[in-house]
């Protein structure tokens, strides 16, 4: 997968998103095995803002859709970018996607929890993205071909370029 670099990103990233998001939603809503597997995948989809705002933490920033169990929430922003956002880290933003299929293709290779890694070291998360995975359960199998079939996406290649290139599509920062 070649992920799109931000000025090469479509001017309506922030809507093919949404469409993504909500075609995930849909498929989560209508497809039993699907939505307990995303829950399995620790992919809890579901606005996790309506728990509060975490203490003496930094504010949450653009729409929450989805945690991951414990303390990693994901976020979509205006500019279609998918955020993790873990509050209690010294770098409480990152960004895991240009847009909801770059999330996906992340998703690929790892469940919510390991790319919530991501939010405590960046270094050590990679490794840890980037080995192989135990074996896995059925549902976890499911929500992987389900995200490959109806999206589309692949499996990352560089993900440590990749994520220092999407930082750059956090609001307040410049390309």
């Amino acid at each position: 997968m070649v992920p799109f670099r931000k000025k090469d990103r479509p001017s309506d990233a922030g809507s093919s998103s949404e469409a993504d998001l909500a075609r995930l939603e849909e498929l989560a809503r209508t497809d039993e095995a699907f939505g307990q597997g995303l829950d399995g995948y620790n992919i809890l989809l579901g606005d996790p803002s309506e728990h509060g705002e975490w203490a003496d933490c930094p504010p949450r920033i653009g729409r929450s859709f989805a945690a991951d169990g414990t303390e990693h929430e994901f976020s979509l922003l205006d500019n279609g970018a998918v955020v993790l956002y873990t509050p209690l880290s010294d770098t409480p933003y990152v960004v895991v996607g240009a847009d909801m299929r770059e999330f996906f293709a992340l998703l690929l290779e790892s469940n919510g929890s390991g790319v919530g890694a991501l939010g405590y070291d960046l270094d050590e998360g990679v490794e840890e993205l980037t080995e192989p995975e135990d074996e896995l359960e059925p549902d976890e199998l499911l929500v992987i071909e389900l995200l490959r079939a109806e999206f589309g996406v692949t499996p990352w290649t560089d993900h440590r370029a990749r994520l220092a290139e999407l930082q750059s599509l956090l609001p307040g920062t410049s390309a």
